[in-house]
C-alpha cells in the first residue's frame, strides 16, 4: 500500500464533507478523522455504526482500479460506500445531506 497524501485542496474539501455532516440530523457515529483504517484502507470518513463510507471523488490515472479493489474489500465486510463529487459537496450540500440521511434509514 502506498502512502496516503493528503494535500491542501483535499484537506479543504474533507473539511467541507465534515462541515456538512455536522448538519446532518443523524450522523451518530461518524467518526470525523483523516486516519480511519478498515483493513489495509485508509478512509476519510465511515460511519461504523450504520456500516458507511463517505468519499470525495478525486481523479487519478489508477484511481479507478485501486478504488474498485478497495470498494470489493469494504462491500465484503458490509460496508457501503457513497461517493461525492467535490462539485456536489459545494453546491447542493443539502442533497448530499440528504442520501447520507437516507442511507442511513435502513440501519434505524
Amino acid at each position: 500500500m502506498g502512502k496516503y497524501n493528503v494535500n491542501r485542496n483535499q484537506k479543504k474539501d474533507i473539511e467541507k464533507l465534515k462541515s456538512i455532516l455536522e448538519n446532518c440530523a443523524n450522523t451518530s457515529g461518524i467518526i470525523k478523522l483523516e486516519d480511519v483504517f478498515i483493513g489495509p484502507y485508509k478512509l476519510e470518513c465511515v460511519n461504523p455504526v450504520h456500516k458507511l463510507v463517505l468519499e470525495i471523488e478525486r481523479r487519478s490515472k489508477d484511481s479507478s482500479e485501486k478504488a474498485f479493489k478497495r470498494d470489493n474489500f469494504l462491500a465484503g465486510l458490509g460496508y457501503k460506500i457513497l461517493r461525492f463529487r467535490k462539485q456536489t459537496l459545494y453546491q447542493h450540500p443539502d442533497e448530499v445531506i440528504r442520501i447520507i440521511e437516507e442511507s442511513m434509514e435502513g440501519y434505524k
